[in-house]
Parts: C-alpha cells; structure tokens; sequence
C-alpha cells in the first residue's frame, strides 16, 4: 500500500492503521466522485432550467412560475458540492503569506494550526447548519411550496463531505503528535465557541475589535481558505458576543447564498466560455483593431478595446483576460511587445469586465 503523507508535511505516524487508511481514502474518493458528478449534473441542470424560463418568458411570453425556484435550489447545491469537492483538491484560495517566509519547521507548525482551526471551523459549521434544519422545516417555496430543507440540505451535507476529506487528509495516515494537536485545536474552538465563552468573558470596545481581526487575518495568513477564514471570524463572534443563537451562522450562509441574483454568476461564466470556443472573441479582436489598429500603438490599444467589449458582454474579467489574452498577448509579442508590458497592459484592461452594468462584480 502506498503511503499517506500528513498534509503539515511532518513525520510519520506513530502508529499506522493500514485498514483504517484504506478505508478513510477510499471512502473519500467514493464521495468526492459522487460529489463531482452531481455537481456538474447540477450546473448542466441548471443552466438549462435557467434558459428554458428566459425563453418562455421573452420569447413566448408565458413565464414558468417555478423556473427561477427550481433554478436557485439547484444552484445551491452544484455551490456547496463543488465547494465541498474542491476543498479536497486544495482549490479554494488562500493566502499563504507568511508561511513562505518561515522555516520548514515553523511551516510545519503553522500548517498544524491552520489545520485545526480549519477543523474548528468546519465543525462548528457543521452543527450549526443541523441545528438549522427544523427552523428551515416549516417554511416553504413560495411557487412549488418545497420545504426549504431541500435547497438548505445542501449546507449540512457539504459540510459533512469537507469534514470527510479533513480527516482524509490529516488522520488516515494514523495517529501522531501533529494530528492530535490538530485535533484539539479544532476541539477547543467549537467548545468556546458553543459554550458560548462570550457568557463568561466579556470582549469589548478595542479588544474586541483587536479578536476579531486576529480572528480574521492569523488563519489567513497561515495558510486557512480565506473563506473558511471568514466564517472561522464570524463564528468567533458569536461564540464572544454570547447572546446570538448558534444556528444563526448556517442561516446566514443560506440567507447569502439563497439571491436569484446570483444564479447570473455562472450563467455569465458559460457566455464567456461559448464565446471564446465559438471564435466570437476573435471577431471582436478584428474589430477592435479596425476601430484603433492604425494609432500610434494601435495593438495594445486594440486590447484595451477588445477587453472592454468583451467583459461588458460576459462580465466576467477572469473570461476577458483568458480569452482576449490568449489571442492578443501572442501578437503583441510578434510586433515587439515586451512580455511584462503584455502581462501587465491585459491585467489591467482585463479588470474593465467588472466595470459592466451586468458584471460578476457588481452582482456580488
């Protein structure tokens, strides 16, 4: 059997349970595989609910009173599995800042603790989310009259595939020092946290302000998801404010998630995606260098141009720089661009897709 290696990079194991490690990992593999099929599956779904109710809505006049309900409920749950899917394959951004700048042993203890506290975090989610589920029982959809519990499940359920894969990649390797610590770590925040400590000790005025940011910025800097980051902050908060039920962390995340707005998000990616594979963005590579192609540096003009028609019909400035800069960038460097110039003029005129009246940006 190949061997497992601890995700803090330390040493091995003291003690190897070869059946629980085959067990742990194949376990997650299982789910991680359902977990990628359904979430695809549900993006697909989406996608094509979505557009089968803007064409009964403007093109025969006839909306269906259930296509943006169903709609959102399968958004959520492609988010919360894709969520859960990438949190095993690292996927989610972090910013480890201050690891880079330590020695291999305190990275080594830097990535124990932001382990545990990712552990906290996740647990804490958890239980809050299933303490959530007979609040969200008794409501009902407004057009099919679903209980809520359908879309809400979907936050319980990616949790407990996330609290899989934690344990995949911190404990199936067996029991040490390093996964002990990790596991008191994770232990000792969701106790304070659900005792609630902010009963016990009062935080306010500056203190509590100075927690809150430690709270925030130390897991982000040693390497936590900022987005686990986030909610690791907000649940401290209520842990320390002691008076906000716990459940109400679950219901926010629903509450945020639960914005027909938002459905425009993936929608606006996949226009992007159909038009680079569609050639589209090389139409409008040639008109933008029919509009400016003759000025002075008519070439990085012609970007700018591009990027800006581009973006405002994707709206998306990750879609703009992808597919406008993979078509410019290379005959920019033909006419004796340099590279850094290319890399920081697409940079820039990649950003002008936020600045449409539709863009992701502005929906968030």
């Amino acid at each position: 059997m190949g061997t497992i290696e601890n995700s803090d990079g330390l040493t091995p194991p003291a003690v190897s349970l070869s059946w629980w490690s085959r067990a742990v990992v194949s376990l997650s593999d299982t789910v991680d595989r359902v977990c990628i099929f359904s979430f695809v599956t549900a993006t697909v779904l989406f996608a094509f609910v979505m557009l089968v109710g803007v064409f009964f809505r403007y093109g025969l006049n006839n909306s269906l009173v259930w296509a943006d309900e169903v709609g959102l409920m399968v958004f959520i749950w492609a988010t919360f599995l894709s969520i859960a899917s990438g949190y095993l394959h690292d996927k989610h951004v972090n910013t480890d800042v201050l690891v880079r700048k330590l020695s291999p042993a305190w990275a080594s203890r830097a990535a124990v603790v932001a382990e545990g506290l990712a552990l906290g975090y996740l647990a804490a989610l958890t239980v809050s989310s299933m303490q959530n589920i007979p609040m969200v029982a008794g409501i009902r959809s407004d057009a099919l009259r679903w209980p809520m519990t359908v879309p809400f499940l979907a936050i319980p359920v990616a949790c407990l595939i996330m609290d899989l894969h934690w344990v995949r990649r911190n404990l199936a390797s067996g029991i040490s020092i390093a996964a002990a610590a990790k596991l008191l770590i994770g232990g000792t925040f969701l106790f304070l946290v659900m005792l609630p400590i902010g009963q016990y000790v009062q935080l306010t005025g500056p203190l509590r302000v100075a927690m809150l940011l430690a709270a925030l910025f130390i897991p982000m800097l040693i390497g936590v998801p900022v987005a686990l980051s986030l909610g690791f902050m907000a649940t401290f908060y209520i842990g320390s404010v002691g008076g906000v039920p716990f459940n109400v962390g679950a219901e926010q995340i629903s509450n945020g998630i639960s914005l027909i707005a938002l459905t425009a998000i993936p929608l606006l990616m996949l226009s992007g995606k159909l038009m680079h594979e569609a050639g589209i963005a090389q139409y409008i590579v040639d008109l933008a260098q029919v509009m400016v192609g003759r000025l002075r540096g008519g070439l990085g003009a012609a970007n700018v141009v591009a990027s800006f028609i581009f973006g405002d019909i994707s709206g998306s400035a990750v879609s703009d720089t992808a597919a406008i800069g993979s078509l410019m960038i290379p005959q920019m460097k033909k006419r004796g661009y340099r590279a850094d110039f290319c890399a920081a003029l697409q940079g820039s005129s990649g950003t002008l897709g936020m600045m449409a009246p539709l863009a992701i940006t502005i929906l968030l």
